[in-house]
This record gives C-alpha cells, structure tokens and sequence, in this order.
C-alpha cells in the first residue's frame, strides 16, 4: 500500500546465501514471483506489511472501482487491454474483472494495462448471497466482450469489505445504506468515540441527523415553551412572637425595626409588614406575631430587605 515500504519480492533473491544461487540459480526466481503473488493489493503479506494504513482508512477513496473498455475485446487477445482510464487501479499486480472473466495485468499506462494474462482466477466477491461472511472465488476462461463494458477493480473489494467490518465495529447499527450518501465517512468513523461520549445532549441529536439525513436538526424542548406563572418578586416573611412590654404593637406596621449591636450580636433593621394579635387560650399575657419583610429589593433584585 505504501509505496516507500520495501517489498520482500523485491529483495528476497539477494538474502539467499551465495552458494544457494549458485547451486540453485531459479530458487531466487521462485521466491521472488512467490512473494509477488502475496503482495498484490489486498494479499495476504500486503494486508500484513500495511496494516497500520488500512486501519487509518475509512473510507476507499482515491481507488476507482470500475472503467469502461474502449474496443470490443476478443477472446484471443492477450498482451494489453485498453479501458477509458486506469486511474484509481494498482500499478502493478492488479486484477480486474470484466463480465465474469478474471483477468492479471503486470503494470498499467494511463489507459491500458499491460502484460494481460486472461482466464485468470482470484476473489471476485466477500459474499456468496447464503454467507455473507464466505468470500466467493473464481476460476474463469477468457470470453468476448463488448465495448463500453464494465472493467471492475478487484482489489478494492478487500478495502470495502474492510470499511465494512469497521463500520460494523465501531458504528454497530448503522450501515452504509443509514448514512448520508455525502457524508464524510472516514471524519465520522474516526470521531465516532466522541459521538457516543456526547450522547444524549443536543449535540449528539445533530450530529446523528447530519449523518443520517444530511440535515440540520433543531431540538425543541416543551419545557422551554411553558409559560411561566409570574415573573413578580414574591414577599417572603420571617415571622417573630413577642409579648408586649410597653406601647402598641400595631403601630409598628409599615415601620422599620432596629436592634442596635451587643457583645457578640450585631446591628440589624428590617421593615414591618404585618402586625396580628394571638391568642392563647386561658393566657392572660398579650402576644404579638411581627412579621419582618425579608423579600429582595424591587430595585436591583439582589438585596434583601431584611439587614
């Protein structure tokens, strides 16, 4: 997958010890085309060399998954094979895949791949419809096909089937066919850790609609529609019992009462809202409920009456 990563086939004749090549001058050659056959795209050894990439990738962008030929092909026609364009295709060792013939290519050119050997065989599909976990592979003979016919890029059918088992892992209950078709897959599934700590909150109910619906979800709460009963400041009283020593009790309503400080007991004044007599039964003494106005201010909302 990397291109800068050294590839065994591309060494492994040379670590022979030197009595091995000359004692046996196509053991080399073996090894070196043995390792070639696993290093494709999507092989074995190349899954295993990249592994750190494919687990960065979420998404297959930059591979294209299919091209158009641009001449009918005959079924003995072997060297190159021109299509509309080889972008997005291997460089080198890649399969393709046209009607139901499997076709190896050595290295391609902007609009042909060249080195074709027909009739091949390899995956053609990571689910036979009955398994969808049994991958499918052909053997095939080399056929007529027509022009504009479908050229289909094999070696990124592993890099789907591994979107999938990521999504399948990391976004359980969401498929391909829940997300938004313009959505930034790889963003998502990368973040998505993020998305389940949040759930819950407005936030994650957004981030869920643009995933699903590629639409910007307001949430509407009843709570903040109810109307509230009264805005006013509301009177709250600290009420006293006292007995009458001398004068009248009810004419301290609408006053202000003071204590001045002593020893330990500091200075404190508040206005008098209301002044009733209680009675106590068989009681001859006289009592009083003063109730002392402790409501906030009607000015700033933020100062008790009551000091």
């Amino acid at each position: 997958m990397k291109e800068n990563r050294v590839k065994i086939s591309h060494v492994v004749e040379n670590q022979l010890p030197s009595y091995v090549r000359e004692e046996f001058p196509l053991i080399g050659q073996f090894l070196s085309r043995y390792y070639r056959s696993q290093e494709y795209q999507g092989g074995p050894l190349d899954i295993i060399q990249n592994i750190d990439e494919y687990l960065k990738r979420s998404t297959t962008d930059g591979y294209i998954k299919e091209t158009v030929l641009t001449y009918d092909l005959d079924r003995f026609r072997y060297g190159d094979i021109y299509v509309e364009s080889t972008e997005g295709f291997p460089d080198s060792d890649g399969l393709i895949k046209i009607d139901d013939e499997v076709i190896y290519y050595r290295y391609k050119t902007d609009v042909n791949f060249v080195a074709c050997i027909r009739g091949f065989a390899g995956i053609t599909s990571y689910g036979n419809g009955s398994d969808a976990e049994e991958l499918v592979f052909n053997n095939s003979n080399a056929a007529e096909h027509e022009v504009y016919a479908k050229v289909e890029n094999l070696n990124v059918l592993f890099l789907d089937e591994f979107l999938r088992k990521t999504k399948k892992q990391l976004l359980n209950g969401l498929s391909d066919k829940d997300l938004f078709s313009q959505l930034n897959q790889r963003s998502f599934i990368k973040n998505s850790k993020s998305f389940y700590s949040s759930r819950g909150t407005d936030k994650s109910f957004e981030i869920l609609f643009k995933a699903l619906y590629g639409k910007k979800a307001e949430i509407i709460r009843p709570i903040d529609s109810v109307i509230t009963p009264s805005d006013a400041n509301y009177k709250i009283d600290r009420n006293l019992v006292v007995e009458v020593v001398e004068g009248d009790p009810d004419n301290l309503l609408n006053r202000t009462l003071f204590q001045d400080g002593f020893e330990n007991i500091r200075k404190a004044y508040a206005p008098v809202s209301s002044v009733e007599k209680i009675y106590s039964g068989i009681s001859t003494t006289e009592y009083y409920k003063i109730a002392i106005d402790g409501s906030l201010t009607q000015n700033d909302g933020t100062t008790e009456l009551l000091y």
